[in-house]
């Protein structure tokens, strides 16, 4: 069976998956730098659903940058999930060492095409990142990679806004795709309604939407994300 691309690039480009200290996340040796006085636990949901990509995951490269980048974030003391969010969502448990997190990715990224089709569940979502990092300590978060097209939901925008609010967990985003395209109420770019829980939590939204789409570079804008939350 073919693999995805994500997983050969986790395999090969192993300086890709890297410490803060520039150490291969494969690397069996072990520094042990101070650990930051405020930890952060940190969610990453990846939207893989056709609205955000219609080429098949094995040559997709965009998550592979998000994760990368997302990855780089990490630091000592630190503790990080993942979520997927196709026509079901999924998530894994938080980790506590950076080096578990590429097999991780491999084993969830395995979405067949046919569950990338029909509704993308982003409110229950970030719904469930909350819970899962609501109960630790130090800074809360949850970073999202999304077109911002959430459909199929069970819990509204309003109260998921207000349980991140009441759990302090700062909700970020870095949203592309056509402002203009559905599904969202008339007239309402999709980044407007992820916007609004962004604000109210005191995260942080980038919109990667350049004129040419082949030109969309997410993995930058996630390093702002992940340095604005130290």
């Amino acid at each position: 069976m073919k693999l995805p691309a994500i997983f050969i690039a986790m395999t090969i480009v192993v300086p890709l998956f890297a410490t803060a200290d520039r150490r291969a996340i494969g690397d069996q040796t072990r520094v042990a730098p101070a650990v930051s006085e405020s930890p952060l636990t940190v969610v990453l949901l990846l939207d893989v659903s056709a609205s955000v990509s219609r080429l098949p995951m094995f040559i997709e490269t965009r998550f592979v940058q998000v994760f990368n980048a997302f990855a780089r974030g990490l630091r000592p003391g630190d503790r990080a999930g993942l979520g997927v969010i196709g026509r079901q969502f999924q998530s894994s448990a938080l980790v506590s060492d950076p080096r578990d997190l590429p097999a991780i990715a491999r084993r969830m990224l395995q979405v067949p095409d046919a569950d990338r089709l029909g509704p993308s569940p982003i409110w229950d979502a970030i719904e469930s990142a909350i819970t899962i990092v609501e109960a630790s300590n130090g800074r809360l978060a949850v970073v999202l990679f999304s077109d911002g097209k959430s459909t199929g939901n069970v819990h509204g925008l309003e109260d998921v806004t207000a349980h991140a609010s009441q759990a302090r967990v700062s909700i970020n985003a870095v949203i592309e795709g056509d402002s203009s395209q559905g599904p969202v109420p008339s007239g309402l770019d999709p980044a407007e309604l992820i916007g609004s829980i962004v604000k109210t939590t005191g995260g942080r939204l980038l919109i990667d939407r350049p004129a040419n789409p082949r030109d969309r570079n997410p993995g930058p804008l996630i390093t702002q994300i992940m340095d604005g939350l130290r």
